[in-house]
């Protein structure tokens, strides 16, 4: 996936939950228990986790369905290791 499609998929996902944020309100259910906020906070995390792997240099080679944790198993722990052995050599 290109630069320009990976940000037209992020640009999108982000409408659709700005979508659904927006009818939890119009529906009345408490933010702090919404399903909508759950999954925003989800996007954003996996958007910020995609920000940190592109600054160091993995290949996103997963989808916006992987497991958090397993994004950060696979994708940033192994970056964060290489780089606090580079600092100590």
């Amino acid at each position: 996936m290109t630069e320009n499609e990976l940000q037209y998929e992020m640009g999108k996902r982000q409408a659709v939950i700005h979508i659904l944020v927006e009818c939890t309100k119009i529906l009345g259910y408490n933010r702090k228990d919404d399903y909508a906020a759950f999954l925003k906070e989800c996007e954003e995390t996996i958007q910020q986790l995609r920000n940190l792997c592109v600054s160091l240099g993995d290949d996103l080679d997963w989808d916006n369905n992987t497991y958090i944790p397993d994004i950060i198993e696979k994708h940033v722990i192994p970056h964060v290791h290489k780089l606090i052995k580079d600092v100590r050599e």
